[in-house]
């Protein structure tokens, strides 16, 4: 029952005692109206959440509460979890582990309050850093989670500040150091060596490109598919290839040749004089391609062999007439000298050019025309290698015979050259009357054109049949390797009786990459170490060096070699001192080229010269034996050998303390003996204790299993099957090109090409006949008419012969 016996001067005796309270606040307030007395200004500055008791104490009563003590204002943020620190990143790669952080009040109690927005950012500005969000409310539990996707940056320290905001009040949170490690694996940059001083002649071949993929690291990357890798040449220049872009391939290593790089060798130069563009492409993925910086060329001439015109003049028919049109030879006609491309390829010579009137070889010597002036010769300046002919006529009346045929030659002399240039010659028609040379210009005209018309279809005919035997021979190899490959697919269980279509093989791949996708996802034991360096230099770390298929056998090996699992393994001393000092000595490394282990194979201590000194038992093996290197095996061996030596794998402690004490009593060394129940039995003789003992499977950085050998087999499958497909997929091409290639062939506008060509070739056969009987004196039909209304008197074969006369 409640009295009414306390009075004011009670305040003075009341006492209040918790833990963590504040007493200096505490208020003792006289309620006259109730006779009691009010305690105000409790606050705890200290202490867990959760129950809280106070007691209040009166001279001899004592009153007890429980209170829930909750958090208080949230004023700081922890990092709950994360990655191991400290944090080592190889550049442009994420951080698997989420980062979990926490809100508290001061006293680092957990504060619920989801007001409080947290924030990720990174420092200095240079890196980007990729998250699943930039900030974010924390949760119900005051816990915010941030992953990290990717980190993009120079080498060097950085760091990523965890940063809250409360009624735009900051809250300060941990920061995080991470050291950012070039990819050794991530190529970045082309660097294309060359001859500089070498020149670029048409025609000729190019001089060796040697093309070095650049690691984010600095150090060439020579792991890649040669393939991918490109030469693009363009006439002209433009910031990025165009389509028109000539593409080649990198050639095949030789001896004796730089290893670090890609060569293009032997590449053909354009037969064209001009500026031209190279630019070395990398395909790295589906989406990216990297491109080396572009080199202006400037292709010229090649040397010079011969004078020719720049535009091929109609052959001349002239006569003797009055008429100065009808003695014209050549009108406005400008000749060069030229290299065997037709490339001007002369413009610092001068000289001379002598022009004058021979017969073709064979004809008999007859009377020559003479050119204007009653000259047989005449010589024109040859300036900055071209010489120009403003009109060149015979003179009046001039002799020569009716009907015959001529050629005006052109050439150049007093030209200071180590070879003689091939001259200039323009075959011409002469005739004593302008009705006749009118008749016979007519058809020297229509019979060039007929000329020119059966080249041209001859010269596409010669193309198509080369690329039908191209595509037949094509067919024929690729034929071979599709048998070649169906017969080993068959040897690794495959059957393919006859060739599948590549929709077929595709079914098949996606079959057997599934049922590896099971195999895969079936548990197995793990390294459980996170392996972050990398490169051509770098072997790896020692727990991903090798597999153990026993899990009893991992457990011992493992736990043995606890303290260098996480070792990293360099092919070079100088590689090792550069993780040293990107790590700042915080990672142990072991070079290859440091390690000496004796050369041969050892035999078990209780076996000499093949004889057995005693009958052991516990199935003693070297513990390196049960190791399985799935790349770099003579390397990995030298590793295990240093790190193991000739220690001993055996079944239980009996055997093994029994097979130790044999050897002593045969005065044999013992290494230190390790067995499946966890037992290890030092070289000392040392066993026992828990020093001696390995833990659970589950509290080590343990080898990882292997998959099993059907996994290994339905991936050699999978390989061949993808060769063969692209091997179909190509054939497949190739006979569609090749049957419609025949198909064009056998068309009707062929067809009918060729009968026109055939009515062509009788028709040109028909007009030399007819400049033929002129020439040696006969007279043609009466009435000539058009050309193409001759009928021919000769043999189709003979006009291939007549063909080649001009």
């Amino acid at each position: 029952n409640i009295t009414q016996k306390l009075t004011p001067t009670c305040t003075k005796c009341i006492t209040v005692e918790a833990e963590g309270v504040v007493k200096s606040n505490i208020n003792f307030k006289w309620q006259e109206s109730s006779s009691s007395i009010l305690v105000t200004g409790l606050r705890f500055i200290s202490g867990s959440v959760g129950p809280r008791e106070i007691t209040f104490s009166y001279k001899n009563y004592t009153e007890r509460v429980i209170v829930k003590l909750t958090a208080g204002v949230p004023s700081q943020l922890q990092l709950v979890s994360g990655p191991e620190q400290p944090l080592q990143l190889i550049n442009g790669h994420g951080i698997p582990t989420p980062f979990l952080v926490q809100l508290c009040d001061k006293w680092g109690n957990p504060s619920p309050d989801q007001r409080v927005v947290v924030e990720l950012k990174s420092s200095p500005s240079t890196i980007k850093v990729s998250t699943s969000v930039i900030s974010q409310p924390v949760d119900a539990e005051g816990k915010a989670s941030f992953s990290v996707y990717c980190v993009t940056g120079k080498k060097g320290c950085y760091q990523l500040d965890f940063k809250g905001s409360f009624n735009n009040k900051p809250i300060p949170g941990p920061s995080v150091n991470l050291t950012v490690i070039p990819d050794p694996n991530k190529p970045v940059r082309l660097q294309v060596d060359y001859d500089t001083s070498a020149g670029f002649f048409a025609g000729d071949t190019f001089p060796v490109f040697s093309v070095t993929v650049v690691s984010d690291q600095g150090s060439p990357i020579t792991t890649l598919n040669p393939a991918n890798l490109s030469m693009l040449i363009w006439e002209g220049a433009s910031s990025t290839p165009p389509q028109t872009a000539i593409e080649l391939k990198c050639s095949k290593p030789i001896e004796n040749e730089k290893k670090d790089s890609y060569h293009f060798r032997e590449k053909m130069i354009s037969e064209r004089v001009g500026t031209y563009t190279i630019q070395f492409s990398l395909r790295v993925d589906q989406t990216k391609v990297l491109l080396s910086s572009q080199i202006t060329i400037n292709v010229v001439a090649n040397l010079p062999v011969k004078l020719g015109p720049l535009l091929q003049p109609a052959t001349p028919v002239v006569s003797n007439s009055p008429d100065i049109s009808s003695r014209t030879l050549v009108e406005d006609m400008t000749l060069e000298i030229m290299d065997k491309f037709d490339n001007p390829a002369g413009p610092e010579l001068r000289g001379k050019v002598v022009v004058c009137i021979v017969c073709p070889d064979g004809d008999r010597s007859r009377c020559l025309p003479l050119l204007e002036g009653k000259t047989s010769s005449f010589q024109i300046n040859l300036e900055e290698g071209r010489a120009h002919i403003p009109r060149l006529v015979i003179m009046k009346n001039s002799p020569g015979e009716n009907g015959s045929r001529y050629i005006l030659v052109f050439k150049p002399e007093g030209l200071n050259l180590p070879t003689t240039l091939v001259p200039f010659g323009l075959l011409f028609h002469f005739y004593n009357d302008a009705e006749n040379q009118r008749r016979m210009s007519e058809l020297s005209r229509k019979r060039d054109e007929l000329k020119n018309s059966i080249e041209k279809y001859d010269a596409m005919c010669s193309t198509f049949h080369k690329l039908r035997q191209g595509l037949t021979t094509q067919l024929q190899d690729i034929t071979k390797k599709e048998t070649t490959l169906r017969i080993e697919l068959r040897k690794n269980n495959v059957e393919i009786a006859c060739p599948l279509p590549s929709s077929d093989i595709d079914k098949l791949i996606r079959d057997k990459t599934t049922e590896a996708a099971t195999i895969e996802k079936v548990p197995r034991r793990k390294c459980s170490i996170r392996n972050r360096f990398g490169g051509p230099d770098v072997l790896g770390m020692v727990g991903h060096l090798a597999l153990i298929l026993d899990d009893a056998a991992a457990r011992v090996i493992s736990w043995h070699l606890g303290g260098d699992m996480d070792c990293v393994i360099t092919r070079t001393t100088e590689a090792a001192r550069k993780i040293y000092r990107d790590t700042r000595g915080g990672q142990q490394v072991m070079a290859l080229d440091s390690i000496y282990v004796p050369s041969g194979e050892s035999s078990l201590p209780h076996i000499r010269n093949r004889h057995t000194l005693f009958n052991s038992t516990g199935n003693p093996i070297f513990a390196r034996d049960l190791l399985i290197y799935p790349r770099e095996h003579q390397s990995c061996d030298l590793v295990f050998k240093n790190f193991l030596g000739n220690t001993i794998l055996m079944d239980d402690l009996n055997s093994a303390t029994n097979y130790r004490r044999a050897l002593v009593e045969n005065g044999i060394h013992c290494p230190t003996i390790l067995t499946l129940e966890g037992d290890r039995v030092s070289a000392r003789g040392k066993f026992g204790g828990a020093q001696n003992k390995a833990p659970p499977i589950e509290k080590l950085r343990v080898f990882e299993a292997p998959l099993p050998k059907s996994y290994n087999t339905l991936k050699e499958q999978i390989d061949l099957l993808d060769k063969y497909k692209t091997i179909r997929l190509k054939m497949e091409q190739v006979e569609k090109d090749h049957n419609e290639c025949i198909m064009e062939e056998n068309s009707h506008e062929r067809l009918q090409r060729r009968q026109k060509v055939e009515e062509m070739k009788k028709e040109f056969e028909e007009i030399e006949r007819q400049l033929s009987s002129v020439r040696t004196g006969k007279r043609g039909p009466e009435n000539t008419g058009e050309p193409s209304g001759m009928q021919t008197k000769r043999p189709r074969q003979n006009s291939r012969s007549s063909l080649n006369k001009y």
